[in-house]
């Protein structure tokens, strides 16, 4: 007999536990991603300076607009090189990426330290670690514009250089 009212207590249980539970319909991955375009900003005794920024709007990826994301995890923030004017080796050091939330003003920033070759294809992968996490899955689940900004210092005068910024996830849907 106490047998059979524990079976019963423990399915009754098990049933609130799963009805309690948040239905997820499915997972997908998506990505937000800008191109940033950069100019020549000044000459300094080290080296060239250039810059330049972009909008990033979530609100435009018209895949992933109506999705209500129920949880994010993040699988990539990469900064890739996609086109370079190579007069000759092209070479940057002290390259930094800033990221800032145009709604609340929040930013983070990223120097990539050291000589960096900028020839196409090559990636630089943000830092996996809190802060970038939180501010990022900040970024993919409110669909807040932000502003990308890259900037460093060139081997070269008159560097015509574009970099691609994206941060890609596995979003779960409801």
């Amino acid at each position: 007999m106490h047998k059979k009212l524990f079976s019963i207590a423990a399915s009754i249980i098990i049933l609130l536990a799963l009805s309690n539970c948040k239905k997820i319909d499915h997972e997908a991955y998506t990505y937000y991603r800008t191109d940033i375009n950069t100019t020549d900003l000044s000459t300094k005794a080290d080296g060239f300076l250039f810059g330049g920024s972009a909008t990033l709007d979530p609100n435009l990826n018209e895949e992933t607009r109506d999705w209500e994301i129920v949880k994010i995890t993040l699988t990539e923030t990469l900064l890739t090189i996609t086109e370079a004017n190579l007069k000759d080796m092209l070479m940057a050091y002290n390259l930094e990426l800033k990221v800032t939330n145009d709604k609340t003003g929040k930013s983070i920033t990223h120097v990539i330290d050291g000589i960096n070759s900028l020839s196409v294809d090559n990636s630089f992968i943000i830092p996996d670690n809190p802060t970038n996490n939180a501010f990022f899955k900040e970024m993919m689940g409110k669909r807040q514009t932000h502003t990308v900004e890259i900037k460093g210092y060139a081997s070269q005068k008159g560097s015509i250089l574009k970099f691609n910024f994206k941060v890609g996830a596995l979003v779960a849907l409801k």
